[in-house]
C-alpha cells in the first residue's frame, strides 16, 4: 500500500488582494513586488515541497483573515507569519 501524500499548507494570494498584501507584508524583503512574482515563488515552492514528497495545499487567504491572525496572535507581518496563518487555516478545512 502506497504511503498517502503528506500535505503541506502554502497561502494563496488573488490578484485583487494582493495590493493589500503587499501593503502588510511591506517590512518582509522576501515577499515578491508583484502578483506574476509571487505566483512564480509559489510554483517554484510546490516543486521543492513534490521533491521532498510532500504534496502542496493552496489555501485561499484574505488580508482580512491575516490582519486579524497578526493581532489575535501577536506575529509580526512577515512571509513566516503568512506561512503560520495558512497552516492554521489547513487545520480548520481537513
Amino acid at each position: 500500500m502506497p504511503d498517502d501524500p503528506q500535505f503541506y499548507p502554502l497561502p494563496r494570494i488573488a490578484a485583487d488582494d494582493f495590493a493589500e498584501f503587499a501593503e502588510i507584508l511591506a517590512d518582509d524583503e522576501d515577499f515578491p513586488n508583484n502578483h506574476w512574482r509571487w505566483e512564480r515563488m509559489l510554483d517554484a515552492r510546490k516543486v521543492e515541497l513534490a521533491e521532498e514528497g510532500y504534496t502542496a495545499r493552496l489555501l485561499d487567504v484574505r488580508p482580512a483573515g491575516f490582519r486579524r491572525f497578526l493581532k489575535e496572535s501577536g506575529g509580526s507581518p512577515s512571509m513566516n507569519g503568512l506561512a503560520a496563518y495558512a497552516a492554521l487555516l489547513a487545520a480548520y478545512k481537513r
